[in-house]
């Protein structure tokens, strides 16, 4: 929940609003009608802060992982997750997906029942489009240490515009052929 008294609001369409730490979730920037004011005109968010959320003070649990019993075999897992929403930060609009993860893994595997509540903690996180499959990398590959990973995020159209962003982390096995032809 945000602190109201820490919620910038804008005054005007030509109003300019800055912030030092916008990840902060305490600092997030909305337009009134997001923290719940009453509806009026319609007024547009502008932002000149500089916006830094490699870290946004959200702490995932850890994915749990299970042994590989075929480690010494290089082979691909695709994982599909069709029901992913988190919240973009500027807006408070909610964002909806396909989130794919690909790997190869290496000596653990990913448990799928902690990956579906890892991906559904992001419901309630506020976090842009382009983050969420970075932040995806980054708790898959401190999970399972795969030899390769994957991830795609592709979002429903808002705005008129739909987003698909990938992440990778390693290098396919030569030996292996990917699972998709996009690898």
């Amino acid at each position: 929940m945000l602190n109201p008294a820490s919620v910038a609001t804008v005054s005007g369409s030509d109003s300019l609003i800055g912030r030092q730490n916008v990840c902060d979730p305490s600092l997030i920037l909305r337009s009134p009608n997001a923290v719940g004011q009453p509806p009026g005109r319609k007024r547009r968010l502008h932002t000149r802060a500089t916006i830094d959320c490699s870290t946004d003070g959200y702490a995932p649990p850890v994915i749990e992982t299970i042994e590989n019993r075929y480690a010494g075999r290089p082979y691909g897992v695709e994982l599909t997750f069709p029901e992913f929403t988190s919240i973009c930060p500027l807006t408070g609009a909610p964002d909806f997906g396909t989130i794919t993860i690909t790997y190869v893994p290496s000596e653990r595997l990913l448990e799928q029942k902690a990956l579906r509540d890892f991906l559904t903690g992001f419901r309630a996180r506020e976090i842009f489009q382009e983050e969420v499959v970075n932040a995806i990398l980054d708790e898959v590959v401190a999970s399972c240490n795969p030899i390769f990973c994957q991830v795609e995020g592709v979002f429903n159209t808002r705005g008129g515009m739909g987003t698909r962003a990938v992440a990778r982390h390693g290098e396919h096995p030569p030996e292996m052929q990917p699972l998709s032809a996009e690898v």
